[in-house]
């Protein structure tokens, strides 16, 4: 395994723009808690973060705007 760059950060990817995904967002919307789809500025500081705190070393960070939390409520109902 290769040792990574301080300021390096790896990602899972994320979506690209197709019409299938259309109704995917949709749903994303409705099932956040924060009602969007995170667009890069909020990402990005979420990122921004990570490199600025010095004791965060193989973190991952869900910026997910509480769509797992709002899953899970609707799972336990």
């Amino acid at each position: 395994m290769q040792q990574s760059d301080r300021g390096q950060v790896y990602t899972a990817g994320g979506l690209v723009n197709k019409p299938f995904e259309k109704d995917f967002l949709a749903l994303v919307e409705r099932t956040s808690l924060v009602g969007h789809v995170a667009c890069p500025d909020e990402i990005a500081k979420a990122y921004l973060f990570c490199m600025q705190c010095e004791n965060r070393t193989g973190t991952t960070i869900d910026v997910e705007g509480g769509r797992l939390r709002a899953q899970r409520t609707m799972n336990d109902d």
